[in-house]
């Protein structure tokens, strides 16, 4: 019994990070179950999000492939040109590989549950690969999670305005730089190592572009400063030219069309703020906004070589809790540093320096920690008479002891006030049932369902439905999401120019001071038939007016059926007569034809369809370059009058199907590679080679250990989450 016992003690000291690990992550996890409550995330962009991950899995499971156009954001968009699928495309794997049984919106909620513990242990990966000791590599993962970022809210802001697709991106950079940091100082090239690598790297890239961009500069940073120092220049360089090439060939497919129509995205975008024209402009008009990126990457240079240099220098320990002293204000919820924060870096890209942060203060406490040891050991070591005494040896032991736990209960504390606050601002549809404004959107959107034409579009005013935030619950793409109608505005973050310029037929400003006249005459000219609105004051200027018919009203909404407006996508067609049209516009690659008669020389015939130069327009059989108008619509001249026939496909250019097939070839390349090596195989099915072997092996050693300290563990963490979190205990 004893000696059982004292194995167990020792497998749980030996194992303490392990354990430690486990627990915040099952913690984490805990914590964040309220977003598996019913419905939505309530947060500014998940509903955005949620959009392209349905269009993602769509497009795959029914037409395998994420290209075309999509026609579920208003006037069409290429879909992901200025987005970013990377994200997106994990879940519609995920859902079809599970035979659709887990739903998308549970796979995207499980996602960002797990950001938040990838970003825990890969900073703790991150740390170990740059041979952090395991208490500074713990204390660096730990503060991962208290960090404040964008205004001042810390990684909870995702939850408040859903940066799930940042954050996913940032949560990947310790595992990136920690997998680059150990295959360039092998002194062998790993090409297993190396192709992993790359394919998070281009992953990241695919993710959130900022990000990888981010991690980019990390890297360029890391290898200005290490290349005088490799020996094998040879090696180094291979290695790093193979990670870059299978980087740029898996990311072929989205960046070149990026690049090739980049003139055509509008004002609001994917990109988020800054993009990197506007970053090279500002760079050569000495603009503020380089000035921030430069001190950024300036900052995280300086870590980075700290990281690479420790080693070397006796005292890099004083120059670490230096910094960890200056920043620790960083680490208020409520900190005025925020501000700071914000100069540095208006973008969003200031969440990455986080984690270099989180470094630096796991580095710094892990070294107090290991200078009080060494200081109670040289203590210990002295020759004084009180020293040998064995009450005063137990004293020192006791006190040191109680330093040490009170520096990782501290710790813990902060992270669990921080993942507390995470829980406590989580909101899902169910947490708003109870609301009668709710149930009034809810009657509205059904009404919607149950009454309104599939094909027909909606415009939704841009506002607060009840005490909802604006573009969270209520309004615009919510609207798409639970009805299926294309509408104005809905998921305009990734706008082309032509739905940037009609934004504002939603906005409340345009529709309190605007006549009924141009009201009307917008929406006619857009060919929207349904308006959803807010039911405010102005909105009884529209109840009598000719063109609009009053369809449903309630204490919240009113909607509104727009009159003489045509559903075959045509906006100003003078002097012709349509006599037939044929439209597949469900695909990714739609195609439109209309017959008619044209009754004018050189006639101006324009869609409300975005322009987009991978429009191929046919008529009367000969193929024509189409033209935008000045709202950036997609514009046809008609030559000839008579009868014509006019078809509209569109195609990507050969340069696009190049791009996809080198990138595709590449995945499948890598993919045959990985599962060709045969050693992993062996390695992953030598256990099972003598079955009764192992399990004579794990009843002997393992099973009394699952029993005795496993399961009572994995409980006690799961009755603690609980009572912390639910019941308010220790709070």
């Amino acid at each position: 019994m004893i000696k059982t016992l004292l194995e167990i003690k020792q497998y749980i000291y030996k194992n303490r990070y392990l354990f430690l690990l486990l627990f915040t992550s099952i913690f984490i996890f805990i914590a964040l179950l309220p977003i598996f409550r019913s419905g939505f995330i309530a947060s500014w962009d998940f509903p955005k999000h949620l959009s392209k991950a349905e269009f993602i899995a769509n497009s795959i499971s029914k037409y395998f492939t994420i290209d075309g156009w999509d026609f579920t954001q208003y006037l069409g968009v290429q879909s992901f040109l200025f987005y970013f699928p990377g994200f997106f495309l994990l879940i519609a794997i995920i859902h079809i590989l599970t035979f659709k049984l887990l739903s998308i919106l549970f796979i995207y909620k499980l996602l960002v549950v797990l950001s938040y513990i990838l970003l825990f242990l890969n900073v703790y990966y991150c740390a170990k690969s740059f041979a952090f000791t395991k208490n500074s590599a713990f204390f660096a993962a730990l503060f991962s999670l208290t960090f404040n970022t964008l205004y001042g809210m810390g990684f909870d802001a995702n939850f408040a305005i859903g940066l799930d697709l940042q954050f996913f991106a940032i949560s990947l950079i310790p595992l990136a730089l920690g997998m680059y940091h150990k295959i360039i100082n092998d002194q062998k090239i790993n090409y297993i190592q190396i192709v992993l690598n790359a394919l998070l790297i281009a992953y990241i890239f695919l993710t959130h572009l900022h990000t990888g961009i981010y991690l980019g500069m990390i890297l360029l940073i890391y290898n200005i400063f290490l290349f005088f120092q490799i020996k094998d220049k040879k090696t180094y360089l291979i290695k790093n030219f193979f990670i870059i090439f299978i980087t740029l060939c898996l990311v072929l497919f989205w960046i070149i069309p990026l690049l090739k129509y980049f003139n055509q995205y509008g004002v609001q975008t994917g990109f988020g703020r800054a993009t990197t024209e506007s970053l090279i402009k500002d760079f050569f008009e000495g603009k503020f906004l380089t000035i921030k990126y430069v001190v950024n990457f300036f900052v995280l240079g300086i870590f980075v070589i700290l990281f690479k240099q420790k080693a070397k220098y006796s005292y890099f320990l004083i120059i670490t809790v230096i910094t960890f002293l200056l920043s620790i204000k960083f680490f208020h919820y409520n900190s005025n540093f925020v501000n700071l924060a914000l100069f540095l870096q208006e973008n969003r890209a200031f969440a990455p320096l986080g984690i270099f942060m989180a470094l630096i203060a796991g580095l710094a406490i892990g070294s107090i920690v290991s200078l009080i040891k060494k200081i109670a050991f040289k203590f210990k070591a002295l020759n004084f008479k009180i020293l040998q005494n064995k009450i005063f040896k137990i004293a020192v032991n006791i006190l040191l002891m109680f330093v040490i736990v009170s520096i990782f209960y501290n710790s813990f504390m902060a992270v669990f006030k921080r993942i507390n606050t995470m829980n406590n601002i989580i909101k899902t549809e169910k947490d708003h049932e109870v609301s009668p404004q709710y149930r009034s959107l809810m009657e509205g959107i059904n009404f919607i369902k149950n009454n309104l034409a599939d094909n027909e579009r909606m415009a939704v005013q841009i506002t607060s439905f009840g005490y909802f935030p604006p573009e969270v619950i209520g309004t615009n793409v919510y609207f798409y999401l639970k009805t299926k109608k294309p509408i104005l505005g809905g998921g305009y973050q990734e706008s082309t120019k032509a739905s940037g310029n009609f934004l504002s037929v939603c906005d409340t400003n345009f529709l309190s001071s605007a006549s009924p006249d141009a009201i009307y005459n917008r929406l006619k000219y857009l060919n929207i038939k349904y308006l959803v609105l807010k039911n405010e004051a102005f909105t009884q200027k529209l109840d009598n007016f000719f063109g609009f018919n009053l369809l449903f009203q309630n204490d919240l909404l009113k909607i509104y059926q727009v009159s003489n407006v045509n559903s075959i996508f045509l906006s100003v067609y003078n002097d012709i007569e349509v006599l037939e049209t044929k439209f597949d516009v469900v695909k990714p690659f739609p195609k439109l034809q209309y017959t008619l008669i044209n009754n004018r020389d050189n006639n101006d015939v324009v869609f409300t369809i975005s322009y987009s130069a991978k429009w191929n327009v046919y008529i009367n059989g000969r193929k024509i370059k189409p033209t935008e108008n000045y709202d950036n619509l997609l514009k046809v001249t008609i030559p000839n009058r008579g009868k014509t026939v006019i078809k509209l496909a569109y195609k990507n250019s050969i340069i696009e199907h190049i791009a996809n097939i080198i990138s595709l070839l590449t995945l499948i390349g890598l993919i045959t590679f990985l599962i060709y090596q045969s050693k992993i195989i062996k390695k992953l099915l030598e256990p099972f080679k003598n079955k009764n072997i192992i399990f004579e092996k794990f009843k002997k050693t393992k099973l009394k250990f699952v029993l005795s300290v496993w399961l009572p563990f994995i409980l006690f963490m799961i009755i603690f989450s609980y009572l912390y979190l639910y019941r308010g205990f220790w709070n």
